[in-house]
């Protein structure tokens, strides 16, 4: 199915809102103003362990205007060098189940340890927040987003789901991920793809992350590669963190409405050296080839 890139650019507005409240600090941070112009109200904010430092991922927010429709979001870490450092691809038995195949340690022992938080500050596993809300309202669809990082939480997030099949919530399941790196071995990977009713990875081709980690390591879902342009290759500036970040990812869906973040324009920030700019592509290139 040829990808909308207009609504996957506006979909990851979600993500940014997260990356936002991030970075207001605290495990419970005011809701992104973005997010109500959007259309969505807040009910969960999703809180995990980060090198044993319980943190702010993501939310769960509801439609306004759909009231069966909900969204998980879940953030990246925004510098590329700190997650390859930090995660180990050690592959280990998907904690849900098993039988459902072989991922990476460093993804799993983050995702296993998460805790949503309502507006209370009473606190839910994964199920127990996906119950709640099917209590309430009765969930129509899920839409999982994650960036990054955060791309390869929310395809261990959909999967435990699926197992779990709380509410009969597995037949309601949509992934979106922006850049993700790769996440479990192929067992993991043919299974996810038959049991997830629809998962898209949208990756950009000079971005080191979804190269990594390498072989056995196999991705999942749809891949729609988003080939840039010989403009869009003037324009964006070629490193790692800016062929990585979200908002030039959305730039190079919907040029008309997004513009590139700051440091990452080549053609008009006169700090971005063209010698920067010639070892970014360098680091870009060999990533590439330990990524084949």
């Amino acid at each position: 199915m040829p990808l909308d890139k207009v609504q996957a650019a506006k979909a990851a507005d979600l993500v940014q809102f997260a990356y936002n409240m991030y970075n207001e600090g605290g495990l419970m941070p005011f809701a992104d103003p973005g997010l109500n112009m959007a259309g969505y109200k807040l009910l969960f904010w999703l809180t995990a362990e980060d090198l044993q430092e319980r943190a702010f991922y993501g939310y769960i927010a509801q439609s306004k205007t759909d009231v069966g429709a909900f969204v998980l979001v879940i953030r990246g870490t925004e510098n590329v060098a700190e997650w390859l450092l930090d995660f180990s691809t050690l592959p280990v038995f998907f904690h849900a189940d098993a039988s459902v195949g072989s991922v990476a340690l460093g993804f799993q022992s983050i995702q296993q340890t998460f805790l949503f938080l309502d507006g209370t500050g009473v606190q839910s596993s994964l199920a127990d927040a996906i119950d709640r809300i099917q209590y309430q309202t009765p969930i129509t669809n899920l839409t999982i987003l994650g960036h990054s990082l955060g791309g390869a939480l929310a395809t261990l997030t959909a999967a435990e789901l699926a197992v779990r099949n709380s509410v009969g919530i597995k037949s309601k399941i949509n992934v979106t991920t922006y850049a993700s790196p790769r996440v479990g071995l192929l067992d993991f990977s043919d299974w996810f793809n038959h049991n997830i009713p629809s998962s898209s990875r949208i990756w950009n081709g000079l971005d080191i992350v979804p190269q990594t980690p390498t072989f056995p390591s196999i991705h999942v879902g749809e891949s729609y590669e988003l080939e840039q342009t010989a403009e869009q290759m003037a324009a964006l500036s070629k490193t790692p963190a800016c062929e990585h970040n979200l908002s030039n990812y959305q730039w190079l869906l919907d040029p008309q409405r997004y513009k590139l973040t700051p440091g990452c324009d080549a053609t008009q920030d006169e700090d971005v050296s063209s010698a920067v700019r010639a070892t970014g592509a360098q680091k870009l290139s060999l990533a590439r080839l330990a990524g084949t």
